[in-house]
Parts: structure tokens; C-alpha cells; sequence
């Protein structure tokens, strides 16, 4: 379970039709993932949300998300892999669905990470 809190945030948004600022939100997301082999997962995300002046609301579902590593880790000199996922969100919050792709390029050096990973998407014209 993964929770995020906006503390602060001039940003307006719409939640199910009414107009939110994004300021006290908290979101939530329960992830159930499950590894296939060493290289490769996959997983389920349940996403919600609880603004400042709303309820508490699903909002997306993260479905067939996949994890893929080329290599073992740490046998090449940067650890490459890709991520999947198809979201479809409440109708009712966006009526869009998402298909996103993601390259995963990571290093560890001593205790220290590092990561980069672009996001690769296609949404709906506003």
C-alpha cells in the first residue's frame, strides 16, 4: 500500500466533475504484484482518492502492468529493463484509458541507486 499527502499545491483538478484544489489530497494505491521469475512480474494496481472537500474515491485501476529485466542484475555495466501498463480509470472521474511504456535504465553504486526511466505515453487530445 502506497499513500501520498499534498501538502501544499496551487493546483486545481477535477474530481468527478467538481473542481478540487489538489492542496490536503491524499491518494492511496494498493498494489498486489507477483514475481514470475527473477526477471519478469507482474502486477494490479487499485488507485484512490481523498481530497480536502471530497470523498473518499476510486479513481483507476493499473491492470497487466509488467516488469521485464534483460539481464541479471549487476552482470552489465547498466541494468536495463522495461515496464507495461494499461490503466483505465472510473468513467466517471476520466473517460480516457492509458497505455504506458517505460524504459528502465539503473545503476547501483555502494548503497546508492540510480535511476532513470522516461515515460513513454499517448493520452487522449484535451
Amino acid at each position: 500500500m502506497w499513500n501520498s499527502y499534498v501538502a501544499s499545491s496551487d493546483f486545481r483538478y477535477s474530481f468527478f466533475g467538481e473542481e478540487l484544489s489538489q492542496q490536503g489530497l491524499l491518494a492511496h494505491s494498493f498494489e498486489f504484484e507477483y514475481g514470475l521469475s527473477n526477471r519478469w512480474g507482474i502486477a494490479l494496481y487499485f488507485d484512490y482518492e481523498d481530497p480536502k472537500g471530497g470523498n473518499f474515491r476510486h479513481v483507476r485501476t493499473k491492470a497487466l502492468m509488467a516488469h521485464y529485466a534483460f539481464y541479471e542484475k549487476g552482470s552489465r555495466p547498466v541494468d536495463i529493463a522495461i515496464y507495461l501498463e494499461y490503466i483505465f480509470h472510473n468513467k466517471d472521474y476520466k473517460d480516457y484509458e492509458e497505455f504506458e511504456i517505460r524504459l528502465i535504465l539503473e545503476k547501483d553504486v555502494g548503497a546508492l541507486q540510480i535511476d532513470f526511466n522516461p515515460i513513454f505515453e499517448k493520452r487522449p487530445a484535451a
